[in-house]
């Protein structure tokens, strides 16, 4: 892969580059090792409804250099210094932090557990009951680059990596990730998540519990509720208790009509 950023600048600020036109580059690479088995139980004697299990192995190699993350002008807190202290030692996942300086090898097996029937009109239709994943990586260097563009040590092997999503039944949704440490540091991080949804009024419900070792204890709560036809409001609030402190409220409303709204 090659990834290429151009910045016109259109007014210079103080100690800010001269440049009018500025560009920096990105190489990467990655390979991808992935299988699946498939197998039915219950599916004898021509039964519509079924269950059936996939097994999933996959091995991912990455190796992402290091880069100038900073970004012309400064943006956010990340470009003024800003500074976040956490044990990350996760396992390399594309979207998350380490965002540059990776050199590591990534395998994992998942498991889906699907089941299918019919419905009324003879239509196939398909439900996820059970998903989860388990992963490690093996890192070839010692220290990767967080998102604030410091390094970040990390020992030669990750967390173990777990993540699971349980459905007992169509209206809830279970959820939780686990990482525990393989050099007898414990659990070093866990979030915990039960989803409420209402399909034939469209309301929902989150609760969502994080813990991240010596950084994060917070819980979010997340609603969306469908109150006339067209009109739906939804209130967020999170709050830490590693400082007793609330993170967030807000408070919404949507009206929407057929090929219109406002929010």
């Amino acid at each position: 892969g090659y990834r290429e950023t151009v910045f016109r600048v259109d007014h210079t600020v103080p100690n800010g580059p001269p440049e009018r036109y500025l560009g920096r580059q990105l190489f990467d690479t990655k390979v991808d090792l992935a299988g699946a088995w498939a197998r039915d139980y219950g599916r004898e004697g021509g039964s519509t409804s079924f269950m059936r299990h996939i097994f999933r192995p996959e091995v991912t190699y990455w190796n992402l250099p290091w880069y100038n993350p900073n970004r012309y002008p400064d943006f956010d807190p990340f470009d003024k210094g800003w500074v976040a202290r956490a044990n990350r030692n996760l396992p390399i996942r594309e979207g998350d932090e380490p965002v540059g300086g990776v050199n590591g090898l990534t395998y994992a097996i998942s498991n889906d557990i699907l089941w299918r029937s019919q419905n009324q009109q003879g239509q196939a239709t398909v439900r996820d009951l059970l998903w989860f994943r388990l992963s490690q990586t093996n890192f070839f260097n010692s220290s990767s680059m967080g998102l604030d563009g410091t390094a970040q040590h990390h020992h030669p092997f990750s967390d173990f990596w777990g993540e699971m999503q349980f459905f007992p039944i169509k209206q809830v949704a279970l959820g939780s990730n686990v990482g525990v440490s393989p050099y007898k540091e414990a659990f070093e991080r866990a979030d915990f998540k039960v989803t409420l949804l209402d399909q034939r009024l469209q309301n929902y419900l989150s609760v969502n519990y994080i813990y991240v070792k010596d950084f994060a204890k917070q819980i979010n709560i997340e609603t969306y509720l469908n109150l006339f036809r067209s009109v739906k409001t939804w209130v967020t609030y999170g709050h830490t208790f590693q400082t007793n402190n609330q993170l967030e409220e807000r408070y919404g409303i949507v009206f929407q009509r057929q090929c219109w709204g406002v929010v």
